[in-house]
């Protein structure tokens, strides 16, 4: 068996995305569309979202019973960057 090197999983997962891209969302004449651009950025977003959701799963394996973010929380975090009043992340 050949030893992964570094760039594996994420080759994995991009190979990955094309399948399930072409499989599930786009007949074979749109998947010829696809620039490499949009699924590195699948690529990049399916590697955030296994992070995490690995942050999440070992949070609750430490306490089982710990509570979601109160929802103000996770709003005040979010319009902080996207929206009207955004303030972080601006030029």
């Amino acid at each position: 068996m050949a030893e992964a090197g570094a760039g594996a999983p994420t080759r994995s997962i991009g190979r990955a995305a094309q399948e399930a891209l072409t499989a599930t969302l786009l007949s074979a004449k749109d998947a010829r569309g696809l620039t490499f651009t949009a699924i590195g950025q699948a690529v990049e977003n399916a590697i955030a979202l296994e992070i995490v959701a690995d942050l999440a799963h070992r949070t609750l394996q430490l306490d089982p019973r710990a509570a979601p973010l109160p929802q103000p929380l996770i709003e005040k975090h979010f319009h902080r960057k996207h929206g009207e009043g955004a303030y972080y992340g601006q030029p």
